[in-house]
């Protein structure tokens, strides 16, 4: 047991992606090579029945052929409530920070600017 005398669950993930893409310019086609490596864990505590503490982080790496600073990472931080069967009413933190290169867009509103954000999320999900 974990001395706590409730269930945890602990996930880690691993992945890569290769692919190649053409840009067509005003009088040349060019191919170029993508790639992305990520990596993450996941954590739960299942307090009761009813409720759970949960933690997520992630990473990942735009390695495409030309991108620098391709760096990205999030934190998600929550908990969640199952008011009966199928219905789930969580909340969370979630904190995100991007190099300008990861492919996760531009905030700034310049090329080179990075694209952060933090924020708290609700959400109530009903399955049958």
């Amino acid at each position: 047991g974990n001395g706590l005398g409730m269930p945890v669950t602990i996930h880690g993930f691993y992945g890569e992606g290769e692919d190649e893409f053409s840009v067509s310019g005003a009088t040349t086609l060019s191919t170029t090579d993508s790639e992305q490596s990520f990596w993450g864990i996941f954590g739960k505590v299942d307090v009761n029945d009813n409720f759970y503490l949960a933690a997520r982080y992630g990473e990942s790496e735009n390695e495409t052929t030309g991108v620098t600073n391709g760096d990205s990472d999030r934190l998600q931080i929550g908990a969640g409530y199952w008011i009966s069967d199928g219905t789930l009413l969580k909340g969370e933190y979630v904190q995100q920070n991007n190099d300008s290169g990861s492919g996760s867009g531009v905030c700034d509103g310049s090329a080179t600017g990075d694209c952060d954000f933090e924020g708290f999320v609700t959400e109530l999900s009903v399955s049958f």
